[in-house]
């Protein structure tokens, strides 16, 4: 056979098969350009003007790898199916004298065009928008960086190189499939009924068991160290869970309404139930997949939506005060500090500085114990900062008069702190608490309050070095006092940045300094970053479960097709098809949402923890990303079932 008459079958029968050919292209597409585009950002120099451009890196080196991934899942997954629709085609073309090898150089060809295609589409697509994403990019982080985006030559070796690899499997999977395949095989094969599955009710069983499991250990935790410990096995269990149930105990399901006679014997169940179960065991596996992809959807927009709303609450929450200095040795002089000020046009509005020693204990039923280094079943409610300050230092700082005598401590917080009147017990040494303290200028944070957070008021900063050695252990440093400086001003915006760079490069290696100012800058390319990369999967999950329940109703539809023919032969009317397959459809289309819906309501809890890690605090808000993902989620998939339901009513009626 010459290569022509190859080239004019493949493209007749990529023709003929449009409905899953053009589907798949577009997805394959999208998915490449998609792929192009991360490979791109990480290549671009001009993501280095970017404010955090290394947390950027990580996380476009991270996408990348998970893309990846996902590309070579989706891919052959969905070649499974176009596969197995086209075997009784390959078994006619082997009937009609083609030899198998004629057969697989056809469809080479095939896969030529279409893995050529989508790749030149997906790079294409890269290079058309990538300048517009790059542009949004800057815009989310809230930077207007002069940087423009360039292209290198990597994304196109590494997307030719992945989606070759990708090529080469697929098409060895499919010359395999039809060589070890008898003629008759190939006619017939899509036609063949799942073998009976052993061992249903165990295996439903199993399934239950991992979801409670999961379900129980996801709301069990109450801090993000227990949720990081947490969070991969229980998606693991759900997803075996998922799978096990889908394929196992929707059987066990349905086996159950059919021995329902009042259920069963009724002409609209019976022809969906018996539908269902004839083919449960490959519909279960797609099922499965879209519920798991429209959980991740779900969770991942959910979470990056949560934390770019809620960043101008984090990055209060982290910087209680506009700046924060500390320093082993002599602090910054105010005089310079002023200085700057004024050179800045900044207004400082207060000022305090004090010598002191800082750390972390527990507080448990009126006593302070020291940290255990087993951080993961702590009660983080129970976790304190503290300051411990003489009384010198704190009457400088707030101008007041305290004097306290040996073994004494005064306590000054926004938190409730009535049950340690009658005494501390720190690590088995008592002081007896002279005062509690709920308002001081030291309590008075700008742009946050302090909670579980203590100042502990001694008579002198022996003592108050002395306590912290007993009840706090750091791991990277030895207890100390050391200067603190915390500083609140206003002005113009790119004035207080200005400033709070220049004083910050006072700093020397001995010191620490933050602030409110330059921290925003940060948080604003780190949580944009992850919001455009969140944006990204989406769109990805998005087309592939669009894709999947296409593929899944289409295929059915083609299934179906005679037996609904047969029955409207017989009499069953156009409204009653109509009914028939919108019961089927519902059920096909409407329980991986349903059962989405549950983990993520089961998973809540876990994304609340996880997100604390990055001083999310603003619970709430939260709480209104998971219900609006949802909601839009939810409508999102209604729009493609009334889409499908079309082309599935098309193809079944005659």
């Amino acid at each position: 056979m010459g290569k022509n008459l190859y080239m004019k079958l493949a493209l007749t029968n990529m023709k003929k098969n449009k409905d899953m050919v053009l589907p798949y292209l577009i997805a394959n597409t999208i998915i490449a350009g998609m792929y192009f585009l991360v490979i791109a950002m990480l290549n671009n120099k001009g993501l280095k003007d970017i404010p955090s451009s290394g947390s950027l890196v990580q996380c476009f080196q991270i996408s990348n790898f998970i893309i990846s991934i996902i590309a070579v899942i989706f891919m052959v997954y969905v070649n499974s199916f176009l596969i197995k629709k086209r075997l009784k085609e390959f078994g006619l073309y082997n009937i009609l004298g083609l030899e198998k090898k004629h057969i697989i150089y056809v469809m080479l060809t095939e896969n030529i065009i279409l893995f050529g295609a989508a790749i030149l589409s997906g790079m294409l697509f890269g290079i058309i928008f990538g300048k517009l994403m790059f542009l949004v990019l800057l815009k989310i982080c809230h930077t207007s960086a002069e940087t423009r985006f360039l292209l290198s030559i990597t994304p196109f070796i590494q997307t030719l190189k992945l989606f070759g690899i990708i090529f080469v499997f697929c098409s060895f999977i499919n010359s395999i499939t039809i060589l070890r395949n008898k003629t008759i095989d190939l006619l017939q094969r899509a036609k063949y009924g799942e073998k009976k599955m052993r061992g249903l009710i165990p295996l439903t069983i199993l399934g239950l068991v991992l979801l409670a499991i999961a379900y129980y250990k996801a709301n069990k935790i109450d801090n993000y160290v227990q949720a990081i410990e947490v969070f991969f096995p229980a998606v693991l269990m759900v997803m075996i869970a998922t799978y096990l149930l889908f394929m196992t105990g929707s059987i066990v399901l349905l086996n159950i309404l059919k021995k329902n006679k009042s259920f069963y014997y009724k002409s609209n169940n019976f022809i969906s139930t018996s539908s269902l179960i004839y083919r449960m065991k490959q519909n279960a596996v797609g099922l499965a997949n879209i519920c798991i992809l429209s959980t991740m959807a779900i969770v991942t927009a959910a979470g990056c939506m949560s934390l770019y709303l809620g960043q101008e609450t984090i990055i209060k929450q982290f910087n209680p005060f506009d700046m924060m200095l500390n320093k082993q040795a002599e602090p910054i002089q105010e005089a310079a500090i002023r200085e700057l000020a004024d050179q800045y046009q900044i207004e400082i509005d207060d000022y305090v500085e004090y010598e002191a020693t800082v750390g972390s204990f527990v507080l448990e039923d009126n006593k302070v114990q020291k940290i255990d280094q087993n951080i993961q079943n702590m009660d983080f409610s129970q976790l304190y900062d503290f300051v411990a300050i003489s009384e010198t230092e704190y009457n400088k700082a707030c101008n007041t008069n305290l004097s306290l005598e040996e073994n004494h401590v005064i306590l000054a917080s926004l938190d409730d702190l009535a049950k340690l009147r009658e005494g501390l017990d720190a690590v088995g040494k008592m002081y007896q608490v002279d005062d509690i303290i709920t308002e001081s200028p030291l309590l008075k944070c700008k742009n946050s309050n302090r909670t579980n957070f203590i100042y502990l008021i001694f008579s002198n900063d022996e003592e108050a070095l002395a306590f912290t050695n007993q009840v706090y252990e750091s791991r990277y440093d030895t207890n100390e006092i050391k200067s603190y400086q915390y500083i609140n001003y206003q002005g113009e915006e790119n004035d207080k940045l200005l400033f709070a760079t220049f004083v910050t490069k006072l700093s020397d290696a001995n010191s620490t300094a933050s602030s409110v100012d330059t921290f925003r800058v940060k948080a604003y390319g780190m949580y944009g970053g992850l919001l455009f990369i969140g944006i990204l999967f989406i769109i990805i999950f998005l087309t592939i479960t669009i894709l999947i329940i296409y593929f899944k109703q289409v295929t059915e539809g083609f299934d179906d097709r005679e037996r609904f023919v047969i029955l409207q032969k017989v009499g069953m009317d156009e409204k009653m098809v109509k009914q028939v397959i919108n019961r089927q459809i519902i059920i096909v289309f409407f329980i991986p949402l349903i059962m989405a819906l549950i983990h993520l309501l089961a998973a809540s809890n876990i994304i609340k923890a996880l997100l604390t890690a990055f001083y999310m605090v603003d619970m709430e808000l939260v709480l209104k990303c998971i219900a609006g993902t949802s909601a839009l989620f939810a409508v999102t998939y209604v729009v493609v079932y009334k889409m499908t339901a079309k082309v599935y009513l098309r193809i079944v009626k005659f």
